[in-house]
């Protein structure tokens, strides 16, 4: 990839409660009547929060929102102790004034239903794709590679499962985190004590309020 820009990128860090997460939840349930992770409201708070802080280009352009899903989970004889990366990408847009007039709810349903299209053939094609490029545009084309819209886009990574609080190698529990690939455009899910703490790294030039 790319060296990470020598400028420091603009990053914060966020709270959200579980009790606002499961208030999200229940309101989309009696709306949709539909299953939900606590995931795909999460996504869509930060979606419809900050992707229209950022530089927008058009009058009412398409936003997207990308997630990395483990494909392990839909390939049945893929080796489950496989260490190495083993992600596709699940994508959902919609334009900027959906974006803004739609609830977390709705937003949530859209981000549920691109992650389950990811079948087989869906993860089949996406390598295959990945590995034409390479094969006929170099190494070199990779760096080029986005994981999400490259202006009106947010990727969002989950590492809630990650047990950052209880891994000590003799000096205790880690006391923060630091993302070592500086995504512009992105956000992590972290646990945390009645809820999740999320790291925003924002665009450059952001129209933060």
């Amino acid at each position: 990839r790319s060296p990470v820009q020598a400028e420091r990128p603009n990053e914060e860090r966020i709270f959200i409660s579980a009790e606002s997460i499961t208030a999200h939840l229940g309101v989309a349930k009696r709306a949709h009547d539909v299953s939900l992770t606590e995931n795909d409201v999460i996504t869509a708070l930060l979606w419809k929060k900050y992707v229209p802080l950022w530089n927008i280009e058009a009058d009412n352009p398409a936003t997207y929102v990308t997630c990395p899903f483990d494909f392990r989970k839909v390939l049945k004889d893929f080796p489950k102790n496989y260490f190495g990366c083993a992600l596709c990408f699940s994508s959902t847009s919609v334009d900027l004034s959906a974006l803004l007039k739609a609830s977390v709810g709705d937003l949530a349903i859209l981000i549920r239903n691109s992650i389950n299209r990811i079948k087989p053939e869906y993860v089949f094609n996406s390598l295959n794709t990945l590995e034409g490029l390479r094969q006929q545009s170099g190494l070199a084309a990779m760096e080029k590679v986005h994981l999400r819209h490259p202006r009106h886009g947010l990727i969002v990574t989950n590492l809630t499962r990650l047990p950052l609080h209880d891994i000590d190698f003799g000096s205790g529990a880690p006391a923060d985190f630091k993302a070592y690939a500086e995504v512009a455009g992105s956000a992590a899910i972290l646990p945390t004590r009645g809820g999740v703490e999320v790291l925003v790294i924002h665009r450059p030039g952001s129209n933060l309020c």
